[in-house]
């Protein structure tokens, strides 16, 4: 009997030019094969449970969504917030959201058809090779979803995956600060 093992690859691309679709473009280019997965995170996002990569791959076994994102606490798409927008900065507090929302709903990932953020998406590099990321755009996240979503593909945000997003924390409305992305 054949194991089949799912690989997942972490990226936090940076480029020193902020052309952050060029970026994730040439790593998403070193993954090894078309099958393999891409976890593409934010530098500022941080994992708060010790299991959630492994959550992250029971899920992708289970379901047959094209692009997966997950909740957080801070970004400005209402979808994928966990409990609204949050300016506590407590980890300890975060953590606990995580716990109950993965013994919760470890397995729950809901359709959405509104665009996955950047901060946290997973995806097959064929998803990629078909799609690629803008190379000089801010929207590099929502331009690739909305390229998958007009070919038919799927869209879902895993209910059980929580993860503490910095998203510009201390500048005034920060859902509109952008200019340390130019």
């Amino acid at each position: 009997m054949e194991i089949s093992i799912i690989m997942i690859y972490y990226l936090t691309p940076f480029d020193n030019e902020k052309q952050i679709g060029r970026s994730h473009n040439i790593h998403c280019a070193c993954v090894p094969n078309s099958d393999d997965w891409i976890c593409i995170t934010d530098s500022d996002v941080l994992f708060l449970l010790p299991d959630t990569k492994k959550q992250i791959s029971d899920i992708i076994e289970r379901h047959d969504f094209d692009v997966y994102g997950c909740l957080t606490n801070r970004i400005g798409s209402p979808h994928q917030q966990a409990d609204g927008f949050s300016e506590n900065t407590d980890v300890l507090y975060h953590k606990k959201i995580a716990q109950k929302l993965q013994k919760e709903h470890y397995f729950d990932v809901k359709e959405t058809k509104i665009n996955i953020a950047g901060f946290l998406m997973v995806f097959q590099k064929k998803t990629w090779e078909k799609y690629r990321f803008s190379d000089n755009s801010i929207r590099f996240d929502s331009e690739f979803t909305d390229k998958v979503m007009r070919d038919g593909g799927q869209l879902g945000v895993m209910q059980g995956v929580y993860v503490f997003h910095d998203y510009r924390l201390g500048q005034n409305n920060p859902k509109f600060y952008i200019n340390h992305l130019f």
